[in-house]
């Protein structure tokens, strides 16, 4: 639910009034979401989401310029269904627990330029069984919100916005160390001196707060300056969406832009832009700067290209819990030229190329193709191609490490990646009453790691690479099925696995939408999903599409039909 679009009516009738702009307090795919609860067995039937079992929303407008968006809903309790072949015995493991979300947003506009200074509110609270292992997972309630406002003037020329907020969580001191430890916060990195991971902690608060300030029009240049903070303990995760805290960033652009048609063109502009973080213990977490230039020609195709670089930095994230680790200097360009949005058939085909100081490099080529042979039919195919090779790639933290690196070793190599896919998309619109609509994507991807080794010091990009001469010391021994072993002195030895691999995939939809009457509709759908994957590490080629057809998967039917009452 982290990474797809909202697509359930119900949430998205009114979504803009309950979000507003600054952080993402109110993300509405974690209502409803998987469970988290653990179930173990040799066979396991686990719920794919919560069930909502009410939901209420109310949001609207007034004359005056003030909206409002309220919304609450009600999870069930959720079980998982195991089977012991051992014992014979079915087991029922509880893993989701009935659980509240409340969001409330209200909203003035004011002025003549469309000013707006507006509130959010979200509470989340869990009925969980104390000493439970759900309670020991989750957080028992969460409490977040904050204030924002927009002020234009000058005819809405400039644009000086803010925002401010706040985070409570609350629960049993296992569920807080599960929170603390989390990508989002990593509380037990052992060289960060303001912050650490406390075991007997049954709280967390955070704040952020954000100020921008920018020219958004008149005349030909633009420009904009901002900051934002997000404090090590801001936690928003329970009913919103963030990603990692513990961040000082500030950006800043300008560009120009020519919008009168001249005698090649319709118009015409430029950017330059940077942004970098640091994190409250004053390292710097990136450094970013882009360059980017467009044109639109008199017949309406677009050349769009750009350019960046990213600086050499100090990453807490990257050791995934570990020391700070160096990160590179790289760069990479990128163009992409398309024809008339509107034509019949339409084109775009998009390049790009970076490097980085290590040796690792990225390339991908991709388009799309539109054509509407007809007016009631509309057929596009959008492949894509990328190949990369990361030069630091995690793959395992494992024990009995050096001194330099706290006690631990984070095991790096380098990735060789391929991807391809193509995705097919077909409306074909047989009366205004009646479609019919395919989507279908079939994709391939790989990876083989190579020159793996173990950080060699905290604040570095440095590698003590392992040897596969199976009498040096560290040493990686590979079997006949591709998993590696870490061998070192003092009978040391760790299973690392296999870590290449190749996937193949298929999903497709098949839609027919008919309306039979006025309001009511039937939906009849047709949905496949096949997937399959192996060890090898191979690149993938043209012909691996082809090969995800005939994998096994799933088919799945679904009729839907809405009956409209009419008064």
């Amino acid at each position: 639910e982290v990474f797809f679009d909202e697509k359930r009516p119900f949430f998205l009738e009114g979504n803009h009034l309950l979000r507003g702009d600054g952080p993402n307090y109110y993300y509405s795919r974690r209502i409803g979401a998987p469970p988290r609860g653990n179930a173990a067995g040799d066979f396991v039937d686990y719920p794919s989401n919560s069930t909502i079992l009410a939901a209420g929303k109310l949001t609207g407008r007034t004359a005056s310029g003030f909206s409002v968006g309220t919304l609450a809903a009600v999870t069930a309790r959720e079980f998982a269904r195991t089977y012991d072949t051992a014992t014979a015995t079915f087991t029922r493991p509880q893993v989701a627990p009935p659980t509240a979300y409340g969001v409330v947003r209200a909203q003035q506009q004011f002025g003549a330029n469309a000013s707006t200074i507006g509130f959010t509110l979200t509470a989340v609270r869990r009925d969980l069984a104390p000493g439970s292992a759900l309670d020991s997972l989750l957080d028992r309630q969460a409490f977040t919100g904050g204030v924002d406002g927009l002020i234009r003037w000058a005819g809405g020329v400039y644009r000086l916005s803010g925002y401010a907020g706040f985070s409570a969580v609350q629960g049993d001191a296992p569920a807080l160390i599960g929170i603390q430890s989390s990508p989002v916060h990593f509380y037990q990195r052992p060289d960060a001196g303001y912050i650490r991971l406390d075991s007997t902690r049954t709280a967390l608060n955070g704040y952020t707060l954000g100020l921008d300030f920018g020219k958004t029009g008149g005349g030909h240049w633009r420009y904009d300056a901002g900051f934002g903070i997000e404090s090590p303990g801001l936690e928003l995760n329970d009913a919103g969406r963030l990603f990692n805290a513990d961040g000082r960033n500030g950006s800043a652009s300008l560009g120009y832009r020519e919008t009168h048609p001249g005698p090649w063109y319709q118009s015409f502009g430029f950017n330059v832009s940077g942004d970098a973080e640091w994190d409250f213990g004053g390292i710097r977490q990136f450094a970013e700067t882009q360059q980017n230039a467009d044109v639109t020609f008199k017949n309406f195709w677009t050349v769009n290209a750009y350019l960046y670089q990213s600086w050499a930095s100090l990453d807490h994230a990257l050791t995934r819990g570990g020391p700070l680790m160096a990160t590179p200097y790289s760069w990479g360009s990128g163009v992409r030229i398309g024809s008339s949005f509107g034509a019949k058939t339409s084109w775009n085909v998009r390049m790009s190329y970076g490097t980085d100081a290590l040796g690792g490099e990225a390339s991908q080529l991709s388009g799309r193709l539109s054509i509407r042979p007809a007016n009631r039919i509309e057929v596009s195919v959008t492949p894509s191609y990328a190949r990369e090779i990361s030069s630091r790639q995690y793959i395992a933290t494992l024990d009995s490490g050096r001194p330099a690196t706290y006690g631990r070793r984070y095991l790096f190599g380098f990735i060789d990646r391929s991807t391809l896919s193509a995705q097919l998309r077909m409306t074909y619109t047989v009366t205004p009453d009646l479609t019919l609509e395919l989507y279908a994507e079939p994709f391939a991807a790989s990876g083989r790691y190579y020159g793996i080794g173990e950080l060699a010091r905290g604040r570095s990009t440095d590698l003590t690479l392992y040897s596969l001469d199976t009498t040096a010391t560290p040493s990686l021994v590979r079997d006949s099925a591709g998993a590696y072993t870490l061998k070192d002195v003092g009978g040391y030895r760790r299973d690392i696995g296999n870590p290449d691999f190749n996937v193949l995939s298929f999903r497709s939809n098949l839609v027919v939408r008919w309306e039979w009457r006025p309001g009511s509709t039937l939906y009849l759908v047709w949905q496949q999903s096949r997937f399959a994957a192996d060890t090898r590490g191979a690149l993938v080629g043209p012909g691996a599409l082809w090969d995800s057809f005939r994998v096994t998967g799933d088919n799945f039917l679904a009729l839907k039909v809405s009956y409209w009452l009419a008064p």
